[in-house]
């Protein structure tokens, strides 16, 4: 993990997605798609790193109201996309008057919200995969806020179409628990246990947002032909781009 990390000033938990292993022995092509935590606090010197990697696009999987509220501080020139997903954060279960008061309700919220992933997040990931497919040599950088929750369920719907074994795909989703500075993270309402099972990436929770892709379409491929409406030849074509 640690060739594939992108350690920035002012944003963390940015990775390559390139290297990842695939089942039929080749790895991704390194230097074409790349996730990160928010993009709101770039620096100069994070800037020049960007532009080093000759991004040309940025999906912004967070919802309007984070936009808004935490606009990107994105160097000139790059194409964003930004769907939204309907107005719903990062928690949806979680405002002042209802909130997780211990471990295991914080639990059972966050399997619930991975849960609505599937629906959610269906634009955005058609928006991904057209931003792949039809820009080869046009280098792709996807995030939400901590990118760990929103964008580990992208990353292994992506990853999973591509071939990735299970156990790879689990690891980079993981490896959010070592790469995502907290800092900017405000749930100090919260008591720490509770705190804790919200801002850890758990195995738990993507399997309750993988399971539901295969129990509601039987696969990856599936639900991208048929919730995301991403055509067989965009699929194909993302592919080509990032099967070396």
């Amino acid at each position: 993990m640690q060739d594939r990390h992108i350690p920035l000033l002012g944003a963390s938990n940015m990775r390559d997605l390139g290297g990842v292993p695939l089942s039929e022995g080749h790895p991704i092509r390194r230097g074409l798609v790349f996730r990160s935590a928010s993009l709101s606090s770039l620096t100069a010197a994070d800037h020049g790193q960007l532009r080093a990697l000759n991004l040309t696009t940025i999906v912004d999987l967070r919802s309007r109201s984070e936009q808004r509220d935490q606009p990107s501080r994105l160097p000139a020139g790059l194409t964003v996309i930004a769907p939204g997903d309907g107005g719903i954060g990062a928690q949806p279960g979680i405002t002042r008057n209802r909130r997780p008061h211990t471990e295991d309700e914080a639990i059972t919220m966050m399997r619930q919200g991975y849960e609505s992933y599937p629906d959610r997040m269906a634009t955005a990931i058609a928006a991904l995969f057209e931003a792949i497919a039809q820009a080869p040599k046009a280098p792709v950088l996807f995030h939400c806020t901590a990118g760990k929750d929103r964008t580990g369920f992208v990353a292994a719907v992506l990853l999973k179409a591509l071939g990735a074994d299970d156990a790879d795909i689990m690891a980079d989703y993981l490896a959010t628990n070592e790469l995502w500075d907290r800092k900017s993270a405000r749930m100090s309402f919260l008591p720490k246990p509770a705190q804790e099972a919200i801002f850890q990436a758990r195995a738990e929770y993507l399997h309750a947002a993988l399971d539901t892709v295969t129990n509601r379409f039987g696969s990856v491929e599936d639900y991208l032909l048929s919730a995301c409406t991403v055509s067989s030849k965009t699929i194909d074509s993302a592919r080509d781009v990032l099967v070396g």
